[in-house]
């Protein structure tokens, strides 16, 4: 086979080497998916750990949010970034991390559609970019407070942080879009148990956001004070 959408392997690759999407399915279908005791043992720690994970994540950032919202002393800008934040770690925990805990169940195997590994792993790449982007803004946000405080105590609205939080948003779509439409690739890895953005072999994206992020966060107190 040659290479399709979403990098799936070449026919002349090893079986033992990682494999694409339908490959997984059809690996699964066959039955050849076997595994020995030690890998079941493996397996079963994987799936307690992540299982814990899910949870804590889950209410952790649930409980964050909760006092966030309820209390109005923290309705200003640094929780107002940390309750976006807490929000979309929490769907991406909802809605990414099962997919993960299926595909171990299943021997490192994906058993959905090639379409369903696309969209889970669009999404998981969206909230790393998020989360990344967003933690970013926060600090640049705390050392604004710090070193130009008249600046940030008038400009740091509610409205101002509407806006970051947008661009954050806006800027981690535009990051994680391009391999939809084979710009890159998404792809189940194996070693990871989930379809995710193949990382290893592409960088350009990561270092092109941060400078993005960078030069709009370093200008606008420079730019508003003039």
């Amino acid at each position: 086979m040659g290479g399709g959408p979403f990098g799936m392997a070449n026919g002349n690759e090893s079986s033992e080497g990682p494999a694409g999407p339908m490959a997984a399915v059809v690996a699964t279908a066959g039955g050849i998916v076997a595994e020995s005791p030690s890998s079941a043992v493996s397996t079963y720690i994987k799936l307690v750990l992540l299982g814990l994970i899910i949870c804590i994540s889950l209410v952790g950032n649930l409980v964050v949010s909760l006092l966030v919202l309820r209390d109005r002393a923290l309705h200003k800008a640094p929780y107002y970034f940390l309750l976006d934040l807490c929000l979309a770690d929490t769907i991406r925990s909802a809605i990414c991390f099962p997919f993960v805990l299926v595909s171990i169940k299943n021997g490192s195997a994906w058993t959905y559609s090639v379409l369903s590994c696309k969209v889970v792993a669009f999404m998981a790449v969206l909230f790393c970019f998020h989360a990344a982007f967003m933690l970013f803004c926060i600090s640049v946000t705390r050392y604004m407070a710090i070193a130009h405080h008249r600046f940030y105590s008038k400009r740091m609205t509610f409205w101002t942080c509407v806006a970051v939080v947008c661009m954050v948003w806006t800027l981690s779509v535009a990051m994680a879009f391009p391999p939809v439409f084979d710009v890159g690739t998404y792809k189940f890895i194996r070693e990871e148990d989930q379809c995710i953005f193949e990382h290893r072999y592409f960088k350009a994206n990561d270092t092109l956001g941060f400078m993005l992020m960078l030069l709009p966060c370093s200008s606008w107190p420079h730019m508003s004070s003039t």
